[in-house]
């Protein structure tokens, strides 16, 4: 059995002053044609009352490939201009 490519996957962000997360650079069905990985400033002073949380995995679904394909902006072009924008609602 061949081992499954995983270039794509996202490694851990060394520093504590980033955190990585996925953006859409482009609209398409094909999730990880669609997303790229980007190292983000991190706020580090959280609100008082609030936590952070820390996700190592979560799942792709329908509505990620549908929002990664532009479908929740109404029209194509609606939504490609907002690109890049972050994906993971439902996380």
């Amino acid at each position: 059995m061949a081992a499954e490519d995983k270039s794509w996957a996202l490694a851990p962000t060394q520093s504590s002053s980033t955190y990585r997360k996925l953006l859409v650079h482009q609209l398409t069905t094909n999730f990880r044609e669609a997303v790229s990985p980007t190292d983000v400033p991190f706020k580090t002073a959280l609100p008082a009352g609030k936590a952070l949380v820390r996700r190592l995995y979560t799942g792709v679904n329908a509505s990620d490939i549908n929002f990664t394909s532009g479908r929740y902006y109404g029209t194509r072009e609606q939504a490609a201009k907002k690109l890049p924008f972050d994906v993971g609602f439902e996380s």
